[in-house]
């Protein structure tokens, strides 16, 4: 009859053996403060990272199961140093960097070691794409406020309309913009207008010139992929021109 293998300390082999550093708080990184359901008293949790652990497997616990050394070390770094207002022009900016990205899905973020992610609702995805990328910067900044607050803050983001919306701080919305029919108002075009020099759309143009103003009448995003030089420029332009009348002042087929 054969015998597990023991080690020094009498541990079989399929045993693990435990790190007391685990249990052992290395450090605070953030607070939140809730309020009892059912005796509506506040309760407070830090979101702890453990000794030996990675910052994945930080958990939030009550403010009376953590060490209170560590609650007051946390609660001087809240406080920001009092910098000479002579010595500030002289010192470089200390950006602090926000990382956000956004997808039909839901969301997420980075800010130095910590990140966050979460999902859409189901009415939350059916908005445009560009709508949930600064969404998710403003859910990531509202996370982390206590942190950022008063600090010069940098955001990475992936997709230019995000970005110029950020750098402009809002933009311009255009009149013709809240013009757009229901999407029961749609008609298929069976034929190509008359272009400059009698020109007209092939049968395929045609076709995805449908297709577009089939998705922006119904409010959906796309992107028409085809092969290179079969006239995608022209197809993407021709809603544009019918939907907003500019035949006299556009000529696709110069483009």
């Amino acid at each position: 009859m054969g015998k597990a293998c023991c080690g020094s300390e009498g541990l079989t082999d399929d045993e693990d053996m435990f790190n007391p550093d685990y249990v052992e708080v290395d450090r605070i990184l953030e607070v939140a403060h809730t309020k009892d359901s059912d005796t509506g008293e506040e309760v407070t949790h830090y979101l702890v990272k453990w000794c030996s652990l990675s910052y994945e497997e930080s958990t939030w616990e009550l403010e009376e199961d953590v060490d209170q050394g560590k609650v007051r070390e946390f609660e001087a770094l809240q406080v920001l140093p009092d910098i000479n207002i002579m010595v500030r022009p002289f010192l470089p900016v200390l950006w602090q960097v926000v990382k956000t990205d956004a997808s039909l899905l839901g969301w997420g973020a980075v800010f130095r070691l910590l990140t966050v992610q979460g999902r859409w609702s189901a009415q939350e995805s059916s908005l445009p794409i560009n709508v949930l990328e600064i969404r998710a910067i403003f859910l990531s900044l509202r996370l982390w406020e206590r942190i950022l607050r008063g600090l010069p803050i940098q955001i990475q983001a992936d997709n230019a309309t995000e970005v110029a919306y950020v750098n402009h701080q809002g933009v311009t919305r255009s009149s013709l913009a809240e013009e757009r029919p229901s999407s029961d108002s749609w008609q298929k075009l069976e034929c190509s207008r008359t272009y400059k020099n009698n020109n007209q759309l092939r049968e395929y143009q045609l076709e995805g010139m449908n297709w577009l103003l089939f998705n922006w009448y119904n409010r959906k995003n796309c992107i028409l992929a085809d092969e290179m030089g079969l006239g995608k420029k022209r197809s993407s332009l021709s809603p544009f021109c019918l939907r907003f009348s500019l035949w006299a002042s556009v000529d696709l087929f110069s483009l």
